[in-house]
């Protein structure tokens, strides 16, 4: 080895050369090796720098990913554990309508209970239970809502029998079929070949004892509630608004379609809740009274995006309950010179919840398209003679106009009949029709072209005011015909003749009735034999040629002639 200053050869383990002092560098790549791998090694001297802003935000990069990681894994376990408790309540929880056997003890008897069996919807706060039936394989999916620590109540309810489409289901319908496992499960080794579907039908038997009907219920907590046909408005809004909805949204399941009834001011009249929503977001609550004409009117809306309703002290509650946060209020009625609104004020506010609690008893609601509650308020013979519709609907030109009319077409057992249209952008006002004041149709100004995908919403009505059935009647642009309504007018140069009785009577018409097609309308009733006239206008309408005649001799007006009744010179 030699030292790299002086050149002198120096012991190979040296530190410094014992000639010159200097200090001895080691290489860091041997000859023999440079050698083998054909590369010349050259010593280079460098001075690492240590660039420590980097090195700290690595270091505080890795922190956070682990403090991250960490959280995502603590926050997940937390609401993996919030699911699983809120699972387990609705398990060992009751259905408000069979307090005899918990919610879990039940569906294991008859669905399988695994994990994929439940799931919690931390956004909802909701628990959802989907199953296939052992027995049948009939299907089922329901979202539970919590009402208090020991009772669930229903928020949504779907149901298929084998081999058929899933549909909703109305809450009774729900409780009829759960009444039937339970009463399939107490007579389960006897009738082990029974079904579902069999069983079903035996379950109002057994629900008559187990629970009552929302209005029984009702009328037993307000018993001043009366009878009274007053309550046959509602049972028109109610279909007027399930037509109208099922237009609009077809089969699509919608979490908010139920109505409620509950005499608020304590006036001895039910208020009419409809609870409606496609989504959390536009859920409302609107609501109907009925007013000194015996009509409803509208006390207008609350809020319904996770809304529920209570009864507790003879009073209505809404609670309202997300992401941790809970508030309830008192609805009212307030009246002001005899207008009525409904209002609400807070009762309660708490946040930071991991679980809410109704406040009261939850009041039973009714699918929109189920009547029975109303009805059941309305007297018997009242709805014996239900009235009915059949009608459609044909559109048509209008003579010398632009635009078009329609005719609706009507057939049934009916007194009278209301008319509504609408399509996305327009709703007409509702319109009455006795039916003693037309034929076979009606006649309505409405144009299909300027207003495409129209419907018409027509309901019956009996002699007594009872509604029908509401049908709905699309309302075609294609033109099915003309309907001669007026022609145009044009001036002649005073052409001179005389009337023409043919032997029979002669009239002159008005302006409005010939040229612009409106009622029919007479200036005379009967002109006379050879009368001296002159035509100063003329007009096609009706299959006619019209004149507007004068007297020849001293002015007189005549009106419209058909040009078949006058001989020119």
């Amino acid at each position: 080895m030699f030292c790299s200053k002086c050149g002198k050869q120096v012991e190979a383990d040296a530190k410094f050369c014992e000639h010159c002092g200097a200090v001895i560098n080691t290489p860091t790549i041997s000859n023999e090796k440079s050698e083998q791998s054909g590369i010349t090694s050259k010593k280079v001297s460098v001075k690492k720098k240590i660039n420590k802003p980097l090195i700290i935000t690595i270091i505080a990069v890795v922190i956070v990913l682990i403090v991250g990681s960490a959280g995502i894994i603590l926050f997940d376990n937390y609401n993996h554990k919030k699911g699983d408790d809120a699972i387990q309540s609705v398990k060992d929880s009751y259905f408000e309508f069979l307090p005899e056997m918990t919610v879990g003890d039940l569906l294991y008897e008859y669905y399988d209970m695994g994990e994929n069996n439940w799931l919690y919807d931390s956004s909802e706060e909701q628990v959802e239970f989907w199953g296939t039936n052992k027995k049948d394989n009939s299907g089922m999916s329901v979202t539970f809502r919590q009402v208090d620590d020991n009772t669930v109540s229903t928020y949504s309810r779907m149901f298929h029998l084998e081999g058929e489409a899933s549909h909703s289901i109305t809450i009774e319908e729900f409780e009829e079929y759960i009444i039937s496992l339970y009463a399939q499960l107490d007579n389960s080794y006897q009738n082990s070949n029974t079904t579902t579907q069999q069983l079903t039908e035996q379950a109002t038997t057994a629900k008559s004892t187990t629970t009552t009907t929302a209005a029984t219920t009702a009328v037993k907590k307000q018993d001043k509630v009366e009878k009274s046909k007053n309550y046959l408005p509602y049972l028109t809004l109610l279909k007027e608004v399930d037509a109208e909805y099922k237009r609009e949204f077809g089969d699509t399941y919608i979490p908010y379609y139920q109505y409620y009834l509950y005499d608020i001011n304590h006036d001895g009249i039910y208020e009419l809740l409809i609870h409606f929503g496609e989504s959390e977001a536009d859920a409302v609550i609107q609501v109907y009274s009925i007013d000194e004409n015996r009509d409803f009117t509208d006390l207008g809306e609350i809020g319904g995006g996770h809304t529920w309703l209570t009864e507790k002290d003879g009073k209505l509650y809404s609670n309202f309950g997300h992401q941790g946060y809970q508030v309830v209020k008192e609805i009212q009625m307030v009246g002001w010179h005899g207008v009525w609104s409904v209002v609400e004020e807070d009762v309660l506010e708490e946040n930071g919840l991991s679980d809410y609690k109704s406040y009261g008893t939850s009041i039973v609601g009714y699918d929109i398209s189920d009547t029975s509650a109303i009805e059941a308020l309305c007297p018997k013979e009242l709805l014996e003679d239900k009235p009915y519709v059949d009608g459609y609907v044909e559109t048509y030109a209008l003579s010398g106009h632009d635009g078009s009319n329609i005719r609706l077409y009507l057939d049934g057992d009916f007194s009278a009949i209301s008319v509504q249209i609408q399509n996305q952008e327009y709703t007409s006002e509702v319109e009455f029709y006795a039916k003693e004041d037309f034929g076979k149709y009606i006649e309505m100004n409405f144009n299909p072209g300027v207003h495409p995908s129209s419907v018409a919403y027509v309901t019956p009505y009996s002699d007594l005011g009872v509604a029908g059935d509401v049908i709905i009647c699309d309302i075609p642009k294609e033109i099915s015909g003309t309907i001669q309504t007026g022609g145009m007018s044009y001036p002649v140069d005073n052409m001179k003749g005389q009337i023409n009785c043919h032997g029979g009577t002669v009239a002159g018409f008005t302006t409005d009735y010939v040229v612009n097609g409106r009622a029919v309308g007479k200036v005379r009733n009967s002109l006379g034999d050879t009368w001296h006239v002159t035509a100063k206008n003329k007009c096609d309408n009706y299959g006619v040629t019209w004149y507007e005649l004068w007297d020849s001799d001293d002015g007189d007006y005549y009106g419209w002639v058909d040009s078949n009744y006058i001989d020119f010179y």
